[in-house]
């Protein structure tokens, strides 16, 4: 899973894609990451190109539009879960507004029965800013990503609190970011989508 977080996070400029991913704490031991990506036409055409599996992790399908459709499901321990987001990195920054999140994401167990995920948006949309001469080419860009985005949900037995939005059964915290924010100066977004929930 910490692939496609990487992924996520050197997107070039010109990809265009749709991104869902969810964590479900399923009970106190047990939780369930799925992510799904869908990559634009142009864009899996220049990820094929370079001779690189674009769904090592998971399971992919080209699609008959010339996109391209890759699932990753993980089930495991929670334990095993927060062991591999917070496993450190070489470029870990700790000195960062996000603690170095560079896999993305970090979980921590606040007591027995409740989780806190914080997704790092300042890493992903970093590098995503269009160059000062682009030009038009910026306006083509944010009329190609309109309608696409990074949705992140968060699942157990209910919410506690997070800066997302709750779902309608208190269960779900979701956070989506519209693929055009990544073209702005100032996203307007925070460093971090957090949740945190119950287990049970």
């Amino acid at each position: 899973m910490r692939k496609f977080f990487a992924l996520l996070f050197i997107l070039p400029l010109a990809a265009c894609f749709d991104a869902d991913i969810t964590i479900d704490f399923i009970d106190n031991d047990t939780a369930e990451m799925n992510a799904v990506m869908t990559m634009g036409p142009e864009f899996y055409a220049m990820v094929a190109q370079g001779g690189e599996d674009p769904c090592e992790e998971g399971v992919g399908e080209a699609q008959a539009d010339g996109s391209y459709l890759c699932t990753i499901s993980e089930t495991g321990s929670i334990d095993d879960l927060i062991a591999e987001a917070n496993a450190p990195s070489d470029h870990d920054d700790m000195n960062s507004p996000t603690g170095g999140m560079t896999q993305g994401y970090v979980i921590e167990r606040l007591d027995s029965e409740t989780i806190k995920v914080s997704f790092d948006l300042t890493e992903m949309l970093s590098d995503s800013k269009p160059d000062e001469d682009m030009g038009e080419m910026a306006a083509m860009l944010r009329a190609s990503f309109t309608g696409h985005a990074i949705t992140m949900n968060v699942t157990g037995a209910s919410v506690v609190e997070t800066n997302g939005t709750v779902s309608d059964d208190g269960k779900t915290a979701t956070f989506v970011i519209p693929l055009e924010k990544m073209l702005d100066e100032d996203p307007g977004l925070p460093n971090s989508f957090d949740a945190t929930v119950k287990t049970r």
